[in-house]
């Protein structure tokens, strides 16, 4: 009888198991992708739409189009500098700000401001895509059905801001292996998001079901190509060639990026029109040499996969980069968007130009292989920049795509046009620094407190130190006492010589001196602040700073506990003054 029982409840627990699985990986994820498809898809078409009337009141006004763009770009610039004190329109960038840092919730008037001020800025000449505020847009569906209509809680909530993400994506380029494969692998430098990979499967194929029923199967660029997967040896040769290309026209617009952001933060205090108006120039100072980098751009590569571009190898070159230039400041200087069509016509550009040097090359080989490696490279992913040349123009240069965006991604050095881009998945600790170092530095008087506090005066300034001669055996009695996992090396002066690890000790002889053991020592300057600790931590993804000297003399330790006992204090004074707002 009692075995009949036990037999029966693990049918039934069996059962819950299964409806549980079916619900949460495969009818929720489906519910999200029809509804964020059919949003998405709408989206798609009016950013479409918006583009071409852009171009047509270029054409009407003549010169006289640039008052328009002012006006446009003043309505977005100043709508961003209202929502977050200056014109930060990487709407990717802001996307990922809101997973990593504020739990996937996506505010209502940022999602509007993103959605519907990169219709405005294509419209007004920006160069930008429409994969950014579909982010927006499919995250910030996703976080609403979650929480309202599935009464998901609050970290449940943030795995279904990608499932609306990925399946947007999907909808507006039906691409969904791309769209899954980008949002999974677009949030970490070195890493994948895995827990949700069937869900935001399910999703995307869905929201791309959706797209097609409405919109119709051909994609946003009406081009495919097909041959063999084989590649030759020039087809190789090609892939390489690019992606070192790529890997320059990537760093080109990293920097210029993280220049323009800096020169914005500082031009707003002198007018918050200051940002449009540069802008604006800027974009009336290409459009005199190269009218068509304008836009999104698509219909570029689809000229130069034709090969019907008609412009010189080298100007296909320098056009690439001065559309490259003109994305970044489109994202910075008063306009919001995304950046996969500026990618793609900066890569058909590039592959334009570089079949002049490589002319026993295919020219679509080249063209797809510099679109991969532009991709890889600015956005610090790979396989999701391989897919999309699949998905979108075919197959058939699969292998130099791949060799390009590999070699891309590793000559990037880990950088990333996205700022908000974590190096990999965060323990517990490190996500709770970044995301208490986000709220600190968006209060202004705490970011100036932030930025004079010395990492000295949060340091520990008597570090356990070894010295290179000792051996593992001494070494270990004294961390038997200690308790840490990491100790720094010093020669007889104090010099610092590196640092060795709790782990690697136990795995070795006893005898064995420390000097083998050495490992490099991420330093910083005793001049540093504490902002300055925080970021390289996060940047550098590491646990501990050592503080030395220009001399190399070891000053002290700064880890990731001592830093977040000293943001805690400094973010203890803001819950204290929201507190007393509240009863005032």
């Amino acid at each position: 009888m009692a075995s009949s029982q036990r037999h029966t409840d693990a049918i039934s627990a069996s059962r819950g198991v299964c409806c549980t699985f079916i619900l949460e990986s495969l009818i929720e994820p489906l519910l999200i992708g029809l509804v964020v498809g059919l949003a998405a898809a709408v989206f798609g078409l009016l950013f479409s739409y918006y583009e071409e009337i852009g171009a047509a009141i270029r054409v009407l006004l003549g010169d006289y189009w640039l008052f328009t763009s002012i006006a446009l770009f003043s309505v977005v610039g100043l709508a961003l500098v209202k929502l977050y004190g200056w014109y930060e329109g990487s709407s990717t960038n802001k996307f990922l700000e809101y997973y990593h840092f504020d739990g996937g919730r996506i505010p209502g008037i940022a999602a509007l401001v993103l959605v519907v001020g990169s219709l405005i800025t294509v419209a007004a000449g920006g160069s930008v895509g429409p994969e950014g505020p579909t982010l927006i847009l499919g995250g910030y569906i996703g976080y609403i059905m979650a929480r309202k209509l599935l009464n998901k809680p609050a970290y449940e909530a943030k795995e279904h801001v990608l499932i609306g993400a990925g399946a947007a994506v999907a909808a507006v380029f039906k691409a969904p292996l791309t769209a899954m494969t980008f949002v999974l692998e677009v949030l970490y430098r070195r890493d994948l998001e895995t827990g949700v990979f069937l869900e935001t499967l399910v999703a995307t194929v869905t929201a791309y079901l959706v797209s097609v029923a409405l919109t119709g199967p051909a994609g946003i660029m009406a081009v495919r190509f097909g041959g063999s997967p084989i590649p030759t040896l020039e087809d190789i040769i090609a892939g390489l060639v690019a992606g070192l290309a790529a890997s320059i026209v990537a760093r080109i617009m990293v920097e210029s990026k993280h220049l323009l952001s800096k020169l914005s933060r500082e031009i707003v205090k002198v007018s918050k029109l200051a940002g449009p108006l540069l802008l604006t120039s800027i974009i009336w100072l290409a459009s005199r040499r190269h009218p068509f980098v304008l836009g999104g751009g698509e219909h570029i590569a689809v000229e130069a996969l034709h090969n019907e571009l008609e412009l010189a190898h080298t100007e296909a070159l320098w056009a690439s980069v001065e559309k490259a230039v003109l994305t970044t400041a489109s994202l910075t200087l008063g306009g919001t968007g995304g950046i996969f069509l500026p990618l793609v016509t900066i890569g058909s550009l590039l592959g334009y130009g570089l079949s002049g040097l490589l002319p026993e090359a295919s020219l679509n080989v080249l063209i797809l292989a510099s679109i991969a490696g532009v991709f890889a490279g600015t956005n610090s992913v790979v396989i999701s920049a391989v897919l999309f040349g699949v998905e979108v123009l075919g197959g058939h240069a699969f292998i130099p795509s791949a060799l390009a965006a590999t070699l891309a991604y590793l000559l990037s050095m880990g950088t990333s046009i996205h700022s908000n881009q974590l190096p990999r998945r965060e323990v517990a600790k490190k996500l709770a620094l970044a995301s208490l170092l986000h709220r600190l530095v968006e209060h202004h008087e705490l970011r100036k407190r932030l930025e004079t506090l010395s990492v000295l005066e949060a340091a520990n300034k008597n570090p356990i130190k070894f010295t290179a001669e000792m051996s593992v055996g001494d070494a270990l009695r004294i961390a038997a006492e200690k308790s840490h996992i990491a100790y720094p090396v010093v020669d007889t002066n104090g010099i610092l010589l590196g640092y060795v690890e709790l782990e690697d000790m136990i795995a070795v002889d006893p005898t064995t001196k420390l000097r083998e053991l050495v490992r490099p020592a991420p330093v910083i300057s005793p001049d540093a602040s504490i902002l300055q600790a925080s970021l390289a931590m996060i940047r550098r993804d590491v646990d501990r700073l050592f503080v030395c000297d220009k001399t190399g003399y070891l000053l002290g330790i700064l880890t990731k506990t001592d830093l977040l006992r000293t943001l805690m204090q400094i973010y203890e004074e803001v819950l204290e003054q929201e507190f007393e707002e509240v009863f005032e």
